[in-house]
């Protein structure tokens, strides 16, 4: 069977990783030699626990571990949310949704990059998702401060792990043989996302974040597809 570097087309990832997964469930969530992954474990105890555990703040009410819009203009306020926020999930939907990325895109970078590497992806996309799309939602509101759409995002507490891990998405696409499949996929799912269950501005987080996630990604990965090549999960 021929070896094609992780991230590859769709249909092949897809397949080798379900094909895999029925053949040994355990070891595929492992790294080499049976090491339980680190960056699961870092970032998914907390998640858990967190949205288990506390709702999120009303509006109106700030929290100094989420962020918000606002703390742009206050690095006080902007660093804890920034540092903790992503650890913060407060619904079950959103850490199962931050569970399947960071296990599927995670798990493999680990196997590649390491643990240093793959969390300072997570976090450097989840800061990049956060003030770029903060720096949006001040456009659009400096554009249109009426809309009930910006008048929605402008207060709201932000926090949890989707931005960091739409940033490990866009890492692993970056090793791909083709990106092309994976930003596909991620532009169906933000759209399908925003109209089923968001429809708010989200997704401007994400977008930011998967884009970081590709640069470093690249960065990281350079010179390493063809040494270590590795299958998805």
């Amino acid at each position: 069977m021929r070896e094609e570097p992780a991230g590859g087309p769709v249909p092949w990832c897809m397949m080798q990783w379900l094909t895999r997964l029925r053949a040994a469930p355990i070891e595929n969530l492992l790294l080499p030699g049976g090491r339980v992954p680190v960056v699961p474990l870092l970032v998914l105890l907390p998640s858990w626990i967190s949205a288990i555990l506390l709702d999120r703040p009303p509006r109106g009410d700030e929290s100094l571990f989420f962020f918000y819009v606002t703390d742009l203009a206050d690095p006080f306020t902007l660093l804890p949310g920034l540092a903790v926020g992503p650890l913060l999930n407060t619904a079950l939907s959103q850490v199962l949704l931050v569970s399947g990325l960071v296990l599927f895109f995670g798990i493999p970078l680990e196997r590649r990059l390491g643990a240093g590497r793959t969390l300072a992806i997570f976090w450097t996309a989840s800061i990049a998702g956060s003030i770029g799309g903060a720096a949006m939602i001040h456009a659009a509101q400096a554009l249109a401060p009426d809309a009930t759409i910006v008048e929605r995002a402008w207060d709201r507490a932000y926090g949890g792990g989707s931005a960091g891990g739409f940033g490990l998405m866009g890492a692993y696409a970056a090793g791909a043989r083709s990106s092309m499949p994976w930003i596909a996929l991620f532009a169906a799912w933000e759209v399908m996302a925003w109209y089923i269950v968001l429809q708010n501005l989200t997704p401007a987080f994400h977008v930011v974040a998967f884009a970081a996630g590709m640069v470093a990604g690249r960065v990281m990965l350079a010179g390493r597809l063809e040494a270590r090549p590795t299958e998805p999960l």
